[in-house]
């Protein structure tokens, strides 16, 4: 079994994504690695030119392509699925590690399970502005950054908003992944991190491992529909109507009054409920602890 697996989704941003492998092949250095881009969607010379990418030449990695969908979540579930390390290592296809910080957080998980965030920090801002995951904000069924540092020694937070992290490829899989229908972008982080805290495992943050974020323009576009419908699958699927109720009201409240925005988010309701259903019965039935008591042990 190898070290650790790195995943990473990308969206037609060949550039930053070479960044990004050579920053995570640079902090790996030693380690017995992976590397495995997942493209989604992008142009097929994308993936010929990577292919010739000395990693891919050298046995390093493999590269995937994931053309049904434009979805973040879906290719990190390809990716996971071939992935041959004890960790997934799943990044972003523009960040840049501080020095070591790969390396600490693979230290740092040894010994429990579960998800292990970096803290984030925006390109050229100084590491004492890191970002430590996120304060949870029922409405949104997500939150809102802070900068308050998790407490040691656990370092444990509720959630984080950034989707590179490292979490044992055994506890994703049992988890089941990502949700099989969020699509592009957003709701698969708190999906993801408080799944993870209901089936028994915690996710953490050790304050000595950063990510940079580059800011310029990325690969994946989006719009509200989807971003809608990923958060109320999100908080169908692990909370069911308690959870998804007062996202859904905050949505109503961002209508304001327009017939065909209310009339669409109706119609979107209907059908996260109906794609999340599944998950919630065999969430409910599996997991050790419910999303309340999760909460509850951060003071929600």
């Amino acid at each position: 079994m190898k070290d650790v697996s790195v995943v990473i989704p990308t969206r037609n941003e060949h550039k930053n994504l070479k960044w990004t492998l050579q920053a995570a092949m640079a902090d790996l250095e030693g380690l017995d690695y992976e590397l495995i881009p997942v493209l989604n969607r992008c142009h097929p010379d994308e993936a010929d030119d990577l292919r010739r990418y000395w990693p891919f030449k050298t046995g390093h990695g493999k590269v995937l392509e994931y053309n049904d969908k434009p979805s973040c979540w879906q290719a990190r579930n390809m990716g996971a699925k071939e992935a041959e390390g004890k960790y997934i290592l799943f990044l972003d296809s523009h960040v840049i590690p501080s020095p070591g910080s790969f390396r600490r957080l693979i230290e740092f998980h040894e010994g429990w399970k579960g998800v292990a965030h970096c803290a984030l920090n925006y390109w050229l801002e100084p590491e004492a502005k890191a970002l430590f995951g996120y304060v949870w904000q029922g409405n949104k069924f997500w939150g809102r950054w802070t900068r308050t540092r998790p407490e040691p020694p656990d370092y444990k937070v509720v959630m984080s908003g950034t989707s590179s992290s490292l979490v044992d490829r055994d506890v994703f899989r049992e988890i089941g992944g990502f949700n099989e229908h969020l699509g592009i972008y957003g709701g698969g982080e708190p999906y993801i991190d408080l799944k993870v805290q209901m089936f028994g495992y915690d996710v953490r943050m050790p304050l000595d491992c950063r990510l940079w974020h580059l800011t310029e323009t990325r690969g994946y576009n989006w719009n509200n529909k989807d971003l809608h419908r990923n958060f109320m699958i999100a908080a169908f699927a692990l909370g069911g109507e308690e959870f998804l109720e007062p996202l859904y009201q905050n949505y109503v409240k961002g209508c304001k009054g327009v017939k065909r925005y209310l009339d669409d988010l109706v119609l979107l309701r209907g059908e996260a409920i109906s794609l999340a259903a599944p998950d919630y019965e065999w969430t409910q039935e599996h997991a050790k602890r419910t999303l309340k008591e999760v909460l509850a042990d951060f003071g929600y």
